[in-house]
């Protein structure tokens, strides 16, 4: 397939679009960003004394039995006030940070939240400790339904695809002392969703050390990439017009057909991945436009006068250059 190059020519201030094509990886930005959960808020802890508080349930049992808690009494190490740990005795002041190792739980750390549509760059961090005793007392981490409400004494199970499905981000987390810190990827299915991040600990009745898990700093972000440069009209990407030619790599990966002109109908371009580049056209003089084969190695170009939206075509040319087909 033939690719296009397209280029703009506006006569009321001398623009044109031109350039060259690129055929590296395209670096991918960051077009805005919402916070989710803050890490120095409901992430942190830090609104107050209580899960409610902070936005945040709990699965519990009785005062003595396995249990998430919102206290003051994990390893030192965390940050503010607040963390959320695992206590056998929430009765104490703090709540002890200890499990019971010979009687087998499950408790569950769990809110809502929402992706807004399109912001498809989803990250989560946390801090955590969580020792217990291999794959037998651990941490998990998943995304469920934000229908779906865990019950205490029950392990959630990885079953079907994002959004829909109990999805299970990262791996079973034990076996760490001190706090550490997890940097963990959404899927992308999650935009536009509500669904329920839950931090669960189990353990068994036969073995494991202290202490349990334990977390904080959690920090739930979104974001949309930045529009592609040279994708479309509106975002042609400005080159400067200089008094001898330097080929200059750009790239097309990630681009998508335009939809802002029809096809221009030379270099049997159909549909394919284009990019838009513009400069300011001299007064005097003659403007040449080149192109260099890399990973394309067989390409076409227009040329359109008017503004974007309004583009009349110029013209069109298939292999004029002396670089082979291009």
């Amino acid at each position: 397939m033939k690719y296009k190059i397209l280029y703009v020519i506006n006569p009321n201030i001398k623009q044109l679009i031109f350039g060259l094509l690129c055929f590296c990886m395209t670096n991918l930005t960051l077009y805005g960003q919402t916070t989710l959960i803050s890490p120095t808020g409901a992430g942190g802890f830090e609104l107050g004394n209580t899960f409610a508080a902070n936005g945040w349930t709990a699965t519990t049992g009785t005062a003595t039995q396995n249990q998430w808690v919102c206290s003051t009494g994990a390893t030192a190490g965390f940050s503010g006030t607040n963390s959320a740990y695992i206590s056998n005795n929430t009765a104490s002041v703090p709540p002890a940070y200890a499990f019971t190792i010979n009687a087998a739980r499950v408790s569950h750390l769990y809110r809502n939240f929402t992706v807004p549509a399109g912001e498809t760059i989803i990250n989560l961090s946390f801090s955590w400790i969580s020792n217990g005793d291999a794959g037998r007392d651990k941490m998990r981490v998943y995304l469920i339904p934000a229908a779906t409400t865990p019950v205490y004494g029950t392990a959630l199970a990885a079953a079907g695809v994002a959004p829909t499905g109990i999805v299970q981000l990262g791996a079973n987390y034990s076996g760490q002392t001190t706090w550490t810190t997890a940097n963990l990827t959404v899927p992308a299915a999650y935009a536009g969703t509500t669904c329920r991040l839950v931090f669960e600990w189990s353990n068994n009745n036969n073995g494991g050390t202290q202490p349990p898990a334990a977390v904080d700093n959690i920090s739930l972000t979104s974001a949309a990439p930045a529009p592609i440069l040279g994708d479309e009209c509106a975002t042609a990407i400005p080159l400067t017009v200089n008094s001898s030619c330097s080929y200059t790599t750009y790239t097309n990966a990630a681009n998508t057909p335009s939809t802002s002109v029809p096809d221009p109908g030379c270099a049997s371009y159909s549909n394919g991945n284009d990019i838009w580049f513009s400069a300011v056209v001299p007064f005097t003089g003659i403007l040449t436009v080149d192109t260099q084969t890399g990973v394309i190695t067989d390409g076409g170009m227009a040329f359109y006068t008017g503004s974007c939206g309004a583009l009349t075509l110029l013209q069109c040319d298939d292999d004029s250059s002396a670089n082979g087909l291009m």
